[in-house]
């Protein structure tokens, strides 16, 4: 028999190599048969060893024979058997079991044999032995797959975070510094197996806060920045919060990115405790200790005696630190140790406005007492509510005997502008006058100069008779301000007067009121105060970054009355800017929002009769109105209940109102509300009650006027249906005679003369036209005691009505008015159509 590893040529045998499978045996087949099978005597020739193409490769989680194949190629098979004893299998660096990896697979023979079957017998038990130990190993190998696969599986699971699935990641919470977590990692395999770690989270967040140390004035704005520090991730959100004695009413605000603004009175404790508190974790915070400061300054000036029954202007002033806005309400007191209340005069405060640089002005008029007090001194005493501590007192005399007052007693005067001061002289005519300014005789070019008036250049005036000189501010600001400008009688100083005149840089405009919010087409009266100077006139503009377009932005007139457009401009706001016409380049500002959305502006009618029989048609005008076609439309409200509305412009809408609207007298609620659902402002339709009787108000050349009589005018009903080419208002535009014979109406515009008869009556007729059109339904009546009648109403076609009066021979003499009155409750009047002869 040959040899069983012989050398026989490859090509009489093909070898099969079978790869490993779950299911089949894991025999490599390297024996071919070279006939049809047989039982027994099959004869085999050798053929090249197969070497097993297994590796193990680490990088895969789940090791295979094919993701072995996938990966590293096989390699050829040996040209030469291997000696017994010998790997087949060249060690492959990295793999996990050494067995796997290093044990060969070949076929274990015994020795050639002469006795042929005995080598039969020697194969045939060789052969099942090897198939039974290669069965052995597959189940082996099977096995420690399994297991090497799941324990690498777990390791994955266990020894780095980025081999956790998304889903089991856990993050502690940023802003949940404290306690334990516990973290459970499930295997995808066998959800049955997995393991828990338990996690303890700390804090280490510490709170830093600038700046540590700050004094802020009343009404000011300081930032305050807070930052975290941590050596984790911690959420940098920083929630502010104030404390302290005057909180929460009067400790100021502070928002979300830590600006805080301090309280504009200062509050009795002038300190706030400002606390920057981590989110993450709110036991770590920071806080620190803000003092309030108050350094603005009142100034107060008054005269310094007063003539009795003499009303003096006072100014206190009060300018605050740059930056800082506090409360700029004042409060006005009068006293004196010889009176109380008004016999110590009248002080009422007249107007309040800027100063400039932020100052705020407030005027009163002082009116001293008929009868001097004993002592003769009065007190004004200004307290500012924003630090009552820092109240300003002004001493006046009120002077007895001979004594001259100088007015004004008080102004402000931009520089190098001048304002006449004229001295009333009481017990006393003629006298020579000594004038000065702050001591100076006649003053100089620093304090102001007093000139002859109208002088150009200033003629200096030192003394003289003359009672009236103008004072010309510096051109600077004097060190003493204001400045004191003093009038004495020569000869006599003890009788003097004074005028506390402030210097400021410039002009200075004031717009009231400063801000407003109108709606489309809203009407804004503004006023302007020009603050230095004697002349007031000013140029009024509109202004504002979308104003491009002519009326884009509305209109105002000459005299200060804006009208806003009848759509908001982009953006909304624009300025209602007053220009001084004695220095163009100072300007003062009021802003003004055109608001969005619907608004109500007028209604027609806006006043009805109550009880009137049928229903009118109310148009209602505004803006932001959204058309009925295509729709869904804007509706009316009337008294809260949606009614059918017609829009047929943005600006116009109208509906139906019902006679049980307007039953009862008071006021009926109109409002509009949009497809969104958003209404807009109320308006109230008035329903007035009708007069029981009529008055009659008698008028002459001798006495033209009257006084005492409250008259109520409603508008007619028919004022909602109105437009400017035809009225419906019932005036009576044509009467005249109307001629029974022929059926025609002689119309024209001259009062119908009625003549008396000697006796008894006489029926006379006449005809009214009207564009609305006349009814028999409507009352017709005709004014006087009831002596002259309507007896008869018929229709005459075109909106003629024909009327027969009845005119008794006792009848008074003189004009008379024809009354028509609708089935609502409207009436014209026809004053003085018909006369009675």
């Amino acid at each position: 028999m040959p040899q069983l590893f012989g050398t026989q040529p490859r090509g009489q045998f093909s070898a099969r190599h079978f790869l490993l499978t779950s299911s089949k045996p894991f025999v490599p087949r390297t024996l071919k048969e070279t006939n049809s099978p047989r039982k027994l005597g099959l004869r085999f020739r050798a053929a090249p060893l197969f070497r097993w193409p297994f590796v193990c490769n680490r990088k895969l989680y789940a090791p295979s024979l094919a993701n072995a194949l996938k990966t590293r190629p096989l390699h050829s098979e040996p040209t030469r058997p291997s000696p017994h004893g010998l790997d087949n299998f060249p060690r492959r660096p990295g793999c996990v079991t050494h067995r796997l990896c290093k044990q060969p697979w070949r076929l274990h023979n015994s020795s050639p044999s002469a006795d042929h079957n005995h080598h039969r017998s020697q194969f045939r038990h060789g052969v099942a032995w090897q198939h039974s130990l290669l069965l052995r190993h597959r189940h082996q190998l099977l096995r420690q797959f399994r297991l090497l696969e799941r324990q690498r599986h777990l390791r994955r699971l266990s020894s780095s975070r980025r081999h956790l699935p998304r889903r089991t990641l856990h993050r502690p919470r940023r802003s949940s510094p404290g306690g334990k977590v516990q973290v459970t990692a499930t295997s995808h395999a066998d959800s049955s197996k997995s393991s828990t770690a338990g996690i303890t989270v700390s804090s280490d967040i510490a709170v830093s806060l600038s700046p540590f140390s700050s004094s802020v004035e009343l009404g000011a704005l300081q930032s305050f920045r807070a930052s975290i520090t941590s050596s984790g991730k911690p959420d940098p959100s920083i929630r502010w919060s104030l404390s302290g004695p005057a909180c929460p009413n009067n400790c100021g605000a502070i928002d979300a990115n830590g600006n805080y603004t301090a309280p504009a009175i200062l509050p009795s404790a002038p300190s706030v405790t400002l606390t920057a508190t981590s989110v993450a974790d709110p036991s770590r915070q920071n806080s620190i200790t803000v003092a309030i400061a108050s350094h603005f300054t009142l100034q107060l000036a008054a005269p310094s005696s007063l003539q009795p029954g003499v009303t003096a202007t006072i100014v206190a002033t009060l300018t605050p630190t740059p930056g800082s806005n506090p409360n700029a309400g004042l409060s006005w007191s009068l006293s004196g140790s010889g009176c109380s209340g008004s016999a110590c005069g009248i002080l009422s405060v007249i107007t309040t406005q800027s100063a400039g640089g932020g100052a705020i002005a407030d005027t009163a008029n002082y009116t001293a007492p008929a009868t001097p007090p004993q002592p003769n001194t009065v007190v004004v005493t200004v307290t500012p509510q924003a630090d009552p501590s820092k109240q300003a007192q002004a001493t006046i005399t009120i002077q007895t005997g001979p004594s001259i007052s100088l007015l004004p007693a008080t102004a402000s005067l931009a520089a190098n502008r001048r304002v006449t001061l004229t001295v009333t002289e009481n017990g006393t005519t003629g006298s020579s006058l000594v004038w000065s300014v702050n001591g100076i005789s006649g003053g100089n070019s620093t304090v102001g100069e007093l000139c002859v008036v109208a002088s150009s250049p200033c003629q200096n005036v030192t003394s003289g008779t003359a009672t009236q000189v103008d004072y010309i501010a510096p051109g600077a600001i004097p060190s003493s301000n204001p400045v004191s400008v003093q009038v004495a009688i020569a000869g006599n100083p003890a009788i003097y007067s004074s005028a506390q005149i402030t210097v400021i840089n410039h002009i200075l405009v004031s717009v009231f009121p400063n801000s407003v919010t109108l709606p489309p087409l809203g009407v804004q009266g503004f006023t302007a105060s020009v603050l230095g100077t004697g002349n007031q006139a000013v140029v009024w503009q509109v202004q504002g970054s979308g104003c491009a377009s002519s009326g884009a932005c509305g209109s105002v007139t000459p005299s200060g009355t804006f009208t806003a457009p009848a759509t908001p401009p982009t953006p909304n706001t624009i300025q209602i800017v007053a220009l001084s016409q004695d220095d163009s380049t100072q300007s003062g500002a009021a802003n003004v929002t055109i608001s969005f959305g619907s608004n109500i502006l007028s209604l027609h009618p806006a006043s009805v009769y109550a009880g009137g029989a049928n229903g009118f048609t109310l148009t209602v005008d505004g803006s932001g109105f959204v058309l009925s076609n295509p729709g869904p439309g804007s509706i009316l409200l009337i008294a809260g209940i949606a009614r059918v509305t017609t829009c047929s412009s943005v600006n116009s809408c109208s509906t139906p109102v019902n006679n049980t609207d307007v039953v009862q007298p008071g006021n009926v609620s109109v409002q509009m509300q949009s497809p969104s659902g958003a209404l807009s402002n109320i308006v109230s339709l008035v329903v007035a009650a009708p007069g029981s009787t009529d008055d009659v108000i008698s008028l002459t050349s001798s006495s033209p006027s009257i006084a005492g009589k409250n008259i109520t005018v409603v508008e007619p009903t028919t004022a909602g249906v109105d437009n400017s080419s035809v009225s419906f208002d019932l005036n009576v535009a044509a009467l005249g005679a109307f001629n029974t014979s022929t059926n025609a109406c002689n119309l024209g515009g001259n009062p119908i003369p009625l003549t008396r008869p000697a006796s008894g009556t006489i029926a006379a007729d006449i005809c009214l036209f009207s564009q609305s059109g006349f009814d028999t339904s409507m009352n017709y009546t005709v004014s006087g005691p009831g002596d002259v009648a309507v007896i008869s109403r018929q229709p005459a076609g075109l909106g003629i009505i024909h009327l027969t009066i009845q005119i008794p021979s006792t009848a008074l003499p003189g004009a008379r008015t024809l009354f028509v009155q609708n089935a609502n409750l409207d009436k014209t009047a026809a004053s003085g159509v018909l006369e009675i002869q």
